[in-house]
C-alpha cells in the first residue's frame, strides 16, 4: 500500500511538472511574439505593468485577487495612443480540501479618444439577449435594427447620445464583427476600452486595434460637438 501511495505521489508530481513546463514554454513563446509585435510597430513592451491593473468595477476589472497586467504594449496606432495587454485575476471557491482557485484571463485594448464623451457600453447579448432579456425585464437601448438589437446590448444613460453613436454605418460595422463572436467595448471619458475573454492571439491584436480605430472614426462630428468635452 505504501509503495502504491508513493507511486501515486510521484505520478502526480510528474504530471504537475509536465503541465508547469508546457505552460512556461507557451508563456515564453507568447512573450517573444509580443516583443516582436512591439518591435514591428515601434511600440514599447513591458513584461508587467501595474499601472493597468484597475480597481474600478467595469468588466473585467475590480474582481478577484492577484490582478496582473502582463505583456503590455504601449504606443500609437493610426495616430492614436494605444495600450494592449494580457489581464488576469484569480477567484477562490469551496473550502478546506475542496478549495479551488480559478485564473481568469482577458485581452485588453485601450485607445485614447480625441475628446471626452459620456459613458457608453456595447457588448454581445449572449444567451440572455434580445427577446429573452426583454421578456425577463432586462431592458437596454433599442435601436432601429432588429438584427443589431439581437446581437448586442447597449447601456447608456442618454438615449439621444446612444442613438447618435450607433447610427446605421456603426451598426453595420459591429454586425460584421458579430459574425465572428462580436466585440465588447465601452467609452470611459476619453478612453475606448475593449475586452475579450482569454488571451488574444498576438496576430489578432492589430486587427482589433484597427476595428477600434474604425469605431472612433465613425463617431459623427456632431457627437463630438454636442456631447464631447475637453
Amino acid at each position: 500500500m505504501q509503495i502504491e501511495s508513493a507511486l501515486i505521489v510521484v505520478l502526480f508530481a510528474a504530471v504537475a511538472g509536465t503541465f508547469w513546463y508546457l505552460r512556461w514554454k507557451a508563456d515564453q513563446e507568447r512573450m517573444r511574439a509580443m516583443q516582436k509585435l512591439a518591435a514591428d510597430h515601434g511600440w514599447t513592451w513591458y513584461e508587467e505593468d501595474s499601472r493597468f491593473v484597475r480597481d474600478d468595477s467595469g468588466t473585467p476589472f475590480g474582481q478577484g485577487r492577484s490582478r496582473r497586467a502582463e505583456n503590455v504594449l504601449v504606443g500609437t496606432h493610426r495616430g492614436r495612443q494605444i495600450v494592449a495587454y494580457d489581464y488576469e485575476y484569480k477567484t477562490d471557491s469551496g473550502s478546506g480540501n475542496n478549495r479551488s482557485t480559478k485564473t481568469h484571463e482577458y485581452a485588453i485594448w485601450l485607445v485614447t479618444l480625441p475628446h471626452r464623451l459620456p459613458d457608453l457600453e456595447v457588448r454581445p447579448e449572449g444567451i440572455f439577449g434580445g427577446r429573452v432579456a426583454g421578456a425577463l425585464g432586462f431592458g437596454d437601448l433599442e435601436l432601429e435594427s432588429e438584427a443589431f438589437n439581437q446581437a448586442y446590448r447597449v447601456d447608456c444613460d442618454d438615449k439621444r447620445y446612444g442613438t447618435a453613436m450607433l447610427h446605421p454605418r456603426m451598426m453595420e460595422l459591429l454586425l460584421t464583427a458579430a459574425a465572428s463572436g462580436g466585440v465588447s467595448w465601452r467609452i470611459e471619458s476619453d478612453v475606448l476600452v475593449c475586452w475579450e475573454q482569454d488571451r488574444a492571439d498576438p496576430a489578432s491584436i492589430v486587427a482589433r486595434l484597427d476595428l477600434l480605430a474604425d469605431i472612433i472614426e465613425l463617431v459623427p462630428s456632431f457627437v463630438w460637438k454636442d456631447f464631447g468635452s475637453t
